[in-house]
C-alpha cells in the first residue's frame, strides 16, 4: 500500500483512544504534521498524570483509576482511591508522545532535527520496515506505588508532593511542546510559506 494510501486511510479511520479525540494541547502540532504530504501521525497524548490500577500484568489487567492531561489536584485523585483493588495502584506522570509515519528516511530525519531543536531528546526512529515511523517521546516522567496489594502505602501529604511535583513536570512538558510546535514549523514548512 502507497504511502499516500495509509494516510488517507489512517486519517479517516476513527479514532482508538480512550479519549477518543486529539488533546486539545496538541492538536496544533498534530493538525500541522498531518497537513503535510510527507507524514501523518498514528497516535499521540499532550502528556498526563494517572493512577494505574493493576492486578497481574500491565496490559491485560490494568485500568486507568485516574488521569489528567492538565494539572492534577488532590481531591480528584484521593476520590478515585477510595476503593483500593487487590492489586497495585500506581501514580504516574507521563510527558508528551507522538508516532509519526514519514514517506520517506530523508523526511524522518528532517523530523528528527526539528524535534531535537526543541529539545526532545527521545526521539528515534523506531520502525523502517513497511513504513518508517519516528517516535517523539518527552523527557518527563514520574512513577510510584501508591498501593501495594490492595494495601495504600503512600499517606495524603505524600501524595500532595507527588501531585505537585507531577504537575512541576507537566507544566515543563508543555513548554516543550509549544517549543516542538514552533521548531516543526521553522524546518518542515516549504519555503515559500515561512
Amino acid at each position: 500500500m502507497s504511502f499516500d494510501q495509509q494516510k488517507r486511510d489512517n486519517l479517516t479511520r476513527a479514532d482508538k483512544s480512550i479519549k477518543n479525540s486529539i488533546d486539545e494541547r496538541i492538536r496544533g502540532i498534530v493538525e500541522f504534521l498531518n497537513s503535510l504530504p510527507t507524514y501523518f501521525t498514528t497516535s499521540s497524548c499532550s502528556g498526563r498524570v494517572m493512577l494505574l490500577e493493576r492486578k497481574k500484568s500491565w496490559k491485560k489487567d490494568s485500568r486507568l483509576a485516574y488521569r489528567e492531561h492538565e494539572k492534577a489536584d488532590f481531591e480528584g485523585l484521593k476520590k478515585s482511591i477510595s476503593y483500593i483493588p487487590w492489586g497495585d495502584i500506581i501514580f504516574k506522570m507521563e510527558s508528551a508522545i507522538f508516532h509519526v509515519c514519514c514517506r520517506t528516511v530523508e523526511d524522518a530525519q528532517k523530523l528528527l532535527q526539528a524535534v531535537r531543536d526543541a529539545g526532545l531528546k527521545r526521539t528515534g526512529i523506531i520502525n523502517i520496515g513497511r513504513r518508517v515511523v519516528v517516535e517523539i517521546l518527552g523527557t518527563e516522567f514520574l512513577e510510584a506505588p501508591v498501593a501495594i496489594q490492595g494495601e495504600l502505602v503512600a499517606s495524603d501529604e505524600y501524595l500532595k508532593i507527588l501531585i505537585n511535583e507531577a504537575n512541576k513536570r507537566l507544566e515543563q512538558n508543555h513548554k516543550r511542546l509549544t517549543a516542538l510546535e514552533e521548531a516543526l514549523k521553522r524546518r518542515l514548512l516549504p519555503l515559500g510559506e515561512k
